[in-house]
C-alpha cells in the first residue's frame, strides 16, 4: 500500500541502485485505537538492500506479514520472505540499465474467517532504468512456483525535478494483470517533495492496492 517509498517490494531490479545501505521498515495499524468490540488489523513491511562489487550488484531481502478486512467479510492474509540480488548490466553517462530477481516464499492470499496457511515457493524479476532525473521500470515481482495463479505486471515511472533545498518526485505505478477473459488495469500517481532529503511531503493517488482494491487519497 506504500509502493512509492518501498520500491524494492515492486521491483527487485532497485537493489542497491541508490548506491548506499538501505533500511525500510513500515507498520500500520487500523483503526489506530481499538474500538469495544472491533477487531484491529495491521501489516508490516521490512527491507534490506546494498551495493556491492563497485556497485555493479545488489543484494538484499524483504519480509512482510498482513492481514485485513476481505472483500467477502473475513480476512485476507498475505506473508513472505525473500532474498533479492541485482545486476547492473549497462552504465554510460549516468545512465544505468539494471536486472533483478528475488526468491523466497510467499502465502497465496487466503481469504476467509478461519483457513490454512499455505506458504508456496515465490519468485519475482525486473528490469530498471535510470538517469539523475529519470526512473522506469518494469516488474513481475510475486509468482508461485507450481500453480498457475495470475500475478501482476507492475510499471513505474518517475521524474525528479529540484527545486530550491529540495527535490520534488513524481511518478505513477501501473499495474497489469489478467483475470483469465478480461484484464484490468490501475494505475496510482503521486508527488512528493523532499527538503533537503530529510523531510517529505505530497499527495498520492492510489487504486492498486488500497484497502482491498478500494481507491484512495493519502496526503
Amino acid at each position: 500500500m506504500m509502493y512509492p517509498n518501498m520500491p524494492l517490494s515492486i521491483n527487485p531490479a532497485r537493489a542497491g541502485a541508490s548506491k548506499v545501505a538501505s533500511v525500510t521498515g513500515f507498520y500500520r495499524k487500523k483503526p489506530l485505537f481499538t474500538v469495544p468490540g472491533m477487531s484491529s488489523f495491521s501489516q508490516q513491511y521490512l527491507s534490506f538492500d546494498m551495493p556491492i562489487n563497485d556497485e555493479n550488484w545488489g543484494i538484499g531481502f524483504l519480509g512482510f506479514n498482513g492481514n485485513t478486512y476481505g472483500t467477502s467479510g473475513g480476512i485476507a492474509s498475505n506473508l513472505g520472505l525473500a532474498v533479492v540480488v541485482s545486476k547492473r548490466v549497462w552504465n554510460s553517462d549516468d545512465r544505468e540499465l539494471f536486472v533483478g530477481a528475488n526468491i523466497g516464499t510467499n502465502q497465496i492470499p487466503v481469504i476467509t474467517s478461519s483457513g490454512n496457511t499455505n506458504l508456496q515457493g515465490g519468485y519475482g524479476v525486473g528490469l530498471y532504468y535510470q538517469t539523475p532525473v529519470f526512473q522506469l521500470g518494469i516488474s513481475r515481482p510475486s509468482a508461485y512456483f507450481g500453480t498457475s495463479s495470475t500475478v501482476p505486471i507492475y510499471g513505474q515511472v518517475q521524474l525528479l525535478k529540484e527545486i530550491g533545498d529540495g527535490v520534488l518526485r513524481v511518478g505513477s505505478v501501473l499495474r497489469y494483470q489478467s483475470l483469465g477473459a478480461s484484464s484490468d488495469y490501475k494505475a496510482d500517481v503521486y508527488a512528493i517533495y523532499w527538503v533537503r532529503q530529510t523531510v517529505g511531503f505530497g499527495i498520492w493517488s492510489q487504486n492498486t492496492g488500497a484497502e482491498m482494491g478500494n481507491p484512495a487519497t493519502l496526503s
